[in-house]
Protein backbone atom coordinates (compact mmCIF):
# COMPACT_ATOMS: atom_id res chain seq x y z
CA UNK A 1 0.00 0.00 0.00
CA UNK A 2 2.67 2.00 0.80
CA UNK A 3 3.93 1.98 -2.38
CA UNK A 4 0.66 2.15 -4.54
CA UNK A 5 -0.06 5.44 -2.48
CA UNK A 6 3.22 6.88 -3.15
CA UNK A 7 2.77 5.93 -6.65
CA UNK A 8 -0.26 4.79 -9.48
CA UNK A 9 -2.93 5.74 -6.18
CA UNK A 10 -1.40 9.28 -5.08
CA UNK A 11 -3.47 10.86 -8.23
CA UNK A 12 -6.41 8.53 -7.33
CA UNK A 13 -6.65 9.57 -4.01
CA UNK A 14 -5.97 13.25 -4.98
CA UNK A 15 -9.06 13.03 -7.39
CA UNK A 16 -11.28 11.03 -5.63
CA UNK A 17 -10.57 11.86 -1.83
CA UNK A 18 -9.42 15.57 -1.66
CA UNK A 19 -11.76 16.44 -4.10
CA UNK A 20 -14.69 15.73 -1.71
CA UNK A 21 -16.52 17.94 0.62
CA UNK A 22 -18.41 15.18 2.48
CA UNK A 23 -18.32 10.95 2.42
CA UNK A 24 -21.49 9.31 3.00
CA UNK A 25 -23.34 12.65 4.22
CA UNK A 26 -20.49 13.28 6.98
CA UNK A 27 -18.26 16.67 6.89
CA UNK A 28 -15.18 15.64 5.25
CA UNK A 29 -12.19 17.78 6.50
CA UNK A 30 -9.78 18.14 3.20
CA UNK A 31 -7.20 20.21 4.85
CA UNK A 32 -6.35 17.42 7.17
CA UNK A 33 -6.60 14.79 4.54
CA UNK A 34 -4.20 16.76 2.49
CA UNK A 35 -1.59 16.97 5.28
CA UNK A 36 -1.75 13.51 5.98
CA UNK A 37 -1.28 12.55 2.27
CA UNK A 38 1.85 14.97 2.36
CA UNK A 39 3.19 13.33 5.46
CA UNK A 40 2.82 10.30 3.53
CA UNK A 41 4.43 10.97 0.79
CA UNK A 42 7.60 12.56 2.03
CA UNK A 43 8.13 9.52 4.28
CA UNK A 44 8.01 11.20 7.40
CA UNK A 45 4.97 9.25 8.60
CA UNK A 46 3.39 5.79 7.22
CA UNK A 47 -0.64 6.45 7.43
CA UNK A 48 -0.66 4.01 4.96
CA UNK A 49 -3.46 2.58 6.39
CA UNK A 50 -5.69 5.51 6.91
CA UNK A 51 -4.99 6.48 3.73
CA UNK A 52 -6.08 3.48 2.15
CA UNK A 53 -9.57 3.03 3.88
CA UNK A 54 -10.18 6.60 2.71
CA UNK A 55 -9.81 5.79 -0.75
CA UNK A 56 -11.77 2.33 -0.82
CA UNK A 57 -14.51 4.26 1.48
CA UNK A 58 -14.63 6.83 -1.37
CA UNK A 59 -14.81 4.18 -4.16
CA UNK A 60 -17.27 2.31 -2.74
CA UNK A 61 -19.02 4.77 -1.94
CA UNK A 62 -19.53 6.13 -5.63
CA UNK A 63 -19.99 2.42 -7.04
CA UNK A 64 -22.46 1.14 -4.62
CA UNK A 65 -23.77 3.99 -2.04
CA UNK A 66 -24.99 6.24 -4.54
CA UNK A 67 -25.90 4.73 -7.53
CA UNK A 68 -28.50 2.94 -5.12
CA UNK A 69 -30.28 6.02 -5.09
CA UNK A 70 -30.06 6.54 -8.53
CA UNK A 71 -31.32 2.86 -9.09
CA UNK A 72 -35.07 3.60 -6.64
CA UNK A 73 -35.22 6.93 -9.19
CA UNK A 74 -36.86 5.05 -11.88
Amino acid sequence: MNAWLRGPLKCVFQEKVLTRKDILGFSFNREEASRVLNQHLSGTQDHASVLWTLLSLVLWEEKHYKNRFLAHAD
